[in-house]
């Protein structure tokens, strides 16, 4: 599959040593897309090329998401796992900058999800968070004398509303210039 042989574990043809665990690997197709999965933790490995072309493709990555078994994300590993092809020590990282998705990564083989991590990226990736509003000086300066402006006006103070403004503005302006 992909080209790349597994390393060789004495497991059948199709199956190899789990990076997480003592269990197998074993070559799937869940809604339409190759992957490897072990049944023991149920983490799931991608290939390279096939969590490229998921990461490219929404309506694969709805596919599989319904097609994944709903399960809770497990606590993952605090160290890392040696990659199921080479062996070798993969990196740990997040899958995007606030996803919560840390995913142990071999640039030349693939990427390892722990049991839950694949389907909480999937819908991460199919409904992102909103980004914060970024808001520059004068905008934090405006709402902050808005704000400050709203809280005067509702002392209950009982001069007339012009006077209350008048005032709230006085009192914003002295305090900004200080």
């Amino acid at each position: 599959m992909d080209g790349v042989p597994f390393r060789a574990s004495g497991r059948a043809a199709g199956s190899s040593a789990c990076p997480a665990c003592p269990g197998t690997l074993h070559e799937r197709r869940l809604g339409g897309i190759a992957l490897r999965e072990c049944v023991t933790c149920l983490g799931v490995w991608l290939a390279p090329r096939v969590f490229n072309d998921l990461w490219m493709d929404l309506a694969a990555q709805r596919r599989l998401l319904a097609a994944l078994p709903a399960q809770d994300r497990g606590l993952p590993p605090e160290q890392t796992c040696a990659c199921p092809i080479c062996g070798g020590a993969m990196t740990r990282r997040e899958l995007g900058r606030d996803s919560g998705v840390v995913v142990d990564t071999c640039k030349r083989h693939g990427i390892w999800f722990d049991r839950g991590e694949l389907s909480h990226a999937l819908r991460y990736l199919l409904d992102p968070p909103a980004p914060e509003p970024v808001l520059d000086d004068d905008a934090i300066e405006a709402r902050r004398r808005r704000e400050l402006i709203a809280t005067i006006l509702d002392r209950g103070d009982q001069r007339p509303f012009w006077s209350r403004w008048l005032g709230a503005i006085f009192d914003a302006l002295t305090r900004t210039t200080r």
